[in-house]
């Protein structure tokens, strides 16, 4: 099965947050600077994603589902202004 973003992709980001904590927009700004091709892939599949933008699933979204199995998630925090929920995902590597 062809993912849409390479694995190694998703690790190199990752290894940017050693030995510290981290959330989902956290990581997505990394991604996005790291990737932007990938990024565009992303928001071309998924839409922009963020508050009001009325897509359920956005390429936050899809980071987040590959966070789950790359890093630890370890509880929800406040969500950052902007964000769609009053929560984000705090994760750790």
């Amino acid at each position: 099965m062809r993912t849409i973003v390479d694995p190694a992709h998703i690790r190199a980001v990752l290894s940017k947050f050693i030995e510290r904590r981290f959330n989902t927009l956290e990581f997505a700004n990394e991604f996005k600077a790291s990737f932007p091709e990938d990024w565009e892939t992303l928001v071309s599949k998924y839409g922009q994603g963020g508050n009001g933008n009325g897509n359920f699933y956005s390429p936050y979204t899809y980071l987040a589902q590959r966070l789950k199995t790359a890093a630890t998630f370890e509880k929800w925090v406040d969500a950052p202004a902007g964000w769609g929920n009053p929560v984000i995902a705090q994760w750790r590597n």
